[in-house]
Protein backbone atom coordinates (compact mmCIF):
# COMPACT_ATOMS: atom_id res chain seq x y z
CA UNK A 1 0.00 0.00 0.00
CA UNK A 2 1.18 3.54 -0.48
CA UNK A 3 2.32 5.56 2.15
CA UNK A 4 -0.49 7.53 3.26
CA UNK A 5 -3.12 5.34 1.29
CA UNK A 6 -5.86 4.36 3.18
CA UNK A 7 -7.29 0.62 3.67
CA UNK A 8 -10.44 1.86 2.60
CA UNK A 9 -9.08 3.92 -0.72
CA UNK A 10 -7.34 1.44 -2.08
CA UNK A 11 -8.69 0.44 -5.79
CA UNK A 12 -11.07 -2.13 -6.26
CA UNK A 13 -9.70 -3.61 -9.53
CA UNK A 14 -7.37 -6.42 -7.64
CA UNK A 15 -8.31 -9.09 -8.04
CA UNK A 16 -6.45 -10.79 -4.75
CA UNK A 17 -8.37 -9.26 -1.56
CA UNK A 18 -12.03 -8.45 -3.31
CA UNK A 19 -13.69 -10.78 -2.32
CA UNK A 20 -12.34 -10.80 1.28
CA UNK A 21 -12.79 -7.05 1.18
CA UNK A 22 -16.55 -7.96 0.30
CA UNK A 23 -17.00 -10.70 3.10
CA UNK A 24 -16.11 -8.21 5.27
CA UNK A 25 -17.81 -5.53 4.12
CA UNK A 26 -21.04 -7.40 4.42
CA UNK A 27 -19.96 -8.61 7.83
CA UNK A 28 -19.70 -4.67 9.26
CA UNK A 29 -22.83 -4.05 7.43
CA UNK A 30 -25.08 -7.31 8.70
CA UNK A 31 -23.59 -6.16 12.60
CA UNK A 32 -23.88 -2.98 12.45
CA UNK A 33 -26.86 -1.82 10.47
CA UNK A 34 -28.19 -3.79 7.79
CA UNK A 35 -30.02 -6.70 10.17
CA UNK A 36 -33.31 -6.32 8.99
CA UNK A 37 -32.40 -6.92 5.47
CA UNK A 38 -35.81 -6.50 4.20
CA UNK A 39 -35.71 -2.65 5.10
CA UNK A 40 -34.52 -0.07 2.42
CA UNK A 41 -31.32 1.90 2.47
CA UNK A 42 -32.93 4.77 3.92
CA UNK A 43 -34.78 2.66 6.81
CA UNK A 44 -31.62 1.00 8.27
CA UNK A 45 -31.14 1.09 11.76
CA UNK A 46 -29.05 4.42 12.77
CA UNK A 47 -27.44 2.38 15.97
CA UNK A 48 -26.14 -0.49 17.04
CA UNK A 49 -29.04 -0.61 19.47
CA UNK A 50 -31.75 -0.69 16.46
CA UNK A 51 -29.73 -3.34 14.44
CA UNK A 52 -29.58 -5.49 17.76
CA UNK A 53 -33.20 -4.97 18.31
CA UNK A 54 -34.16 -6.27 14.73
CA UNK A 55 -31.34 -8.98 15.21
CA UNK A 56 -33.26 -10.04 17.85
CA UNK A 57 -36.69 -10.18 16.18
CA UNK A 58 -35.25 -11.88 13.22
CA UNK A 59 -33.58 -14.78 15.23
CA UNK A 60 -36.57 -14.65 17.55
CA UNK A 61 -34.03 -14.88 20.45
CA UNK A 62 -34.92 -16.60 23.91
CA UNK A 63 -34.08 -14.01 26.79
CA UNK A 64 -31.36 -16.50 27.35
CA UNK A 65 -30.07 -15.69 24.69
CA UNK A 66 -30.23 -12.32 24.27
CA UNK A 67 -27.35 -10.95 26.67
CA UNK A 68 -24.96 -14.06 25.10
CA UNK A 69 -25.60 -12.99 21.47
CA UNK A 70 -25.12 -9.37 22.04
CA UNK A 71 -22.00 -10.09 23.76
CA UNK A 72 -20.72 -12.00 21.14
CA UNK A 73 -21.62 -9.23 18.38
CA UNK A 74 -20.14 -6.81 20.94
CA UNK A 75 -16.67 -8.33 20.99
CA UNK A 76 -16.82 -8.70 16.91
CA UNK A 77 -17.33 -5.15 16.50
CA UNK A 78 -14.52 -4.58 19.05
CA UNK A 79 -11.96 -6.92 17.23
CA UNK A 80 -13.05 -5.18 13.90
CA UNK A 81 -12.66 -1.62 15.07
CA UNK A 82 -9.20 -3.06 16.45
CA UNK A 83 -8.79 -4.53 12.54
CA UNK A 84 -9.42 -1.45 10.98
CA UNK A 85 -7.45 1.03 12.84
CA UNK A 86 -3.86 -1.15 12.62
CA UNK A 87 -1.44 -0.46 10.06
CA UNK A 88 -0.98 -4.22 8.49
CA UNK A 89 -1.18 -4.78 4.65
CA UNK A 90 -4.35 -5.67 2.75
CA UNK A 91 -3.89 -9.26 3.09
CA UNK A 92 -3.04 -9.26 6.86
CA UNK A 93 -6.44 -7.25 7.67
CA UNK A 94 -7.93 -9.43 5.15
CA UNK A 95 -6.80 -12.52 6.86
CA UNK A 96 -7.71 -10.81 10.60
CA UNK A 97 -11.71 -10.65 9.12
CA UNK A 98 -11.71 -13.80 8.35
CA UNK A 99 -10.41 -14.66 11.53
CA UNK A 100 -12.80 -12.43 13.33
CA UNK A 101 -16.08 -13.50 11.41
CA UNK A 102 -15.16 -17.08 11.88
CA UNK A 103 -14.69 -16.56 15.26
CA UNK A 104 -18.10 -14.92 15.79
CA UNK A 105 -20.02 -17.64 14.10
CA UNK A 106 -18.17 -20.12 16.26
CA UNK A 107 -19.61 -18.54 19.16
CA UNK A 108 -23.13 -17.63 17.85
CA UNK A 109 -23.52 -21.62 16.81
CA UNK A 110 -22.96 -22.01 20.40
CA UNK A 111 -25.83 -20.37 21.50
CA UNK A 112 -27.82 -20.32 18.66
CA UNK A 113 -30.12 -23.29 17.79
CA UNK A 114 -29.95 -24.39 14.14
CA UNK A 115 -32.71 -23.03 12.81
CA UNK A 116 -31.35 -18.92 14.12
CA UNK A 117 -28.28 -20.27 12.28
CA UNK A 118 -29.61 -20.59 8.85
CA UNK A 119 -31.73 -18.00 9.61
CA UNK A 120 -28.11 -15.82 10.11
CA UNK A 121 -26.42 -17.19 7.25
CA UNK A 122 -29.43 -16.43 5.10
CA UNK A 123 -29.32 -13.19 6.26
CA UNK A 124 -25.74 -12.59 5.95
CA UNK A 125 -26.36 -13.98 2.40
CA UNK A 126 -28.96 -11.40 1.21
CA UNK A 127 -27.04 -8.88 2.35
CA UNK A 128 -23.95 -9.91 0.54
CA UNK A 129 -26.14 -10.47 -2.47
CA UNK A 130 -27.64 -6.75 -1.99
CA UNK A 131 -23.96 -4.91 -1.48
CA UNK A 132 -23.24 -6.59 -5.38
CA UNK A 133 -26.30 -4.83 -6.53
CA UNK A 134 -25.49 -2.03 -5.01
CA UNK A 135 -21.89 -1.90 -5.89
CA UNK A 136 -23.12 -3.03 -9.54
CA UNK A 137 -25.42 -0.06 -9.95
CA UNK A 138 -22.65 2.49 -8.69
CA UNK A 139 -20.40 1.15 -11.45
CA UNK A 140 -22.92 1.72 -14.20
CA UNK A 141 -23.48 5.56 -12.79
Amino acid sequence: MKPGASFYSMDNHSSAGSPVICLWLVSVLLLFCSVGVEAAPSEAPMNMEEAYSQLEQKLNLTNEQKPKVKVILKDSRENLKKIRATDENRLTKAKALRENRDETNKRLATVLNDQQMQTYRESRKELRDKLKQYRDMKKSE
